[in-house]
């Protein structure tokens, strides 16, 4: 059945903090830059009698300052690389919209879980499932029919690309839509291969 509202406004379930976010990393490097100038300066002044050799400090002072600088830059520039970004709203929409045409006019979840089954000649292979239900009490759901399941796998595992390189090794992925009242909320967790030692590797 062809689902109505296959074009809900998709929001995240789960926000969480972006500490490195434009304006936090503009915010802290004007703190910091505050701190450090006003700090040295009172500093130099008490410490230091000599006009001469402190303004000779003072050089040696920003050439440090540009150092520290710079080496925040990196880390900030090495954990932005690593962090995993959100996942393109099309990207979600297109999947949504295949998994819509199959789910009925009173659904309220809509889940799919990829596994990966391989790679042969440079072609992904894929193992999905589908399922949906209408009642929040109810946690197994039926089975749901997209458009077109391959393409829903291969658009799942193409999410990859907001991972980072050690994130993209799970072992499944499973993307869930909430029915809200002002659209649909999505949630993407990942599976991972047992740990060294037989633990299980927490999902992300």
């Amino acid at each position: 059945m062809q689902q109505d509202d296959d074009n809900l406004t998709l929001t995240q379930e789960h926000r969480t903090a972006r500490l490195w976010d434009p304006l936090r990393i503009v915010a802290i490097f004007i703190a910091v830059s505050i701190v450090w100038i006003l700090g040295t300066d009172w500093l130099l002044q008490q410490t230091v009698a000599n006009a001469d050799l402190r303004a000779q400090l003072q050089t040696w002072k920003g050439m440090a300052y540009i150092a520290l600088l710079a080496a925040l830059l990196v880390a900030v520039a090495a954990h932005a690389q690593d962090r995993p970004r959100q996942p393109d709203p099309k990207a979600l929409q297109s999947i949504f919209s295949c998994m819509a045409a199959g789910l009925p006019k009173d659904w309220n979840k809509a889940w799919v879980v990829v596994r990966e089954l391989g790679n042969s000649a440079g072609e992904g292979k894929f193992q999905a499932e589908f399922r949906y239900t209408t009642s929040p009490k109810d946690v197994s759901g039926q089975p749901l029919h997209p458009c077109d399941s391959r393409r829903v796998a291969g658009e799942v595992y193409g999410l990859n690309h907001y991972l980072s390189a050690e994130q993209q090794n799970w072992r499944s992925a499973r993307l869930t839509f909430t029915r809200r009242a002002d659209g649909a909320s999505y949630q993407l967790k990942y599976e991972y291969p047992s740990a060294p030692g037989g633990s299980e590797a927490p999902a992300k």
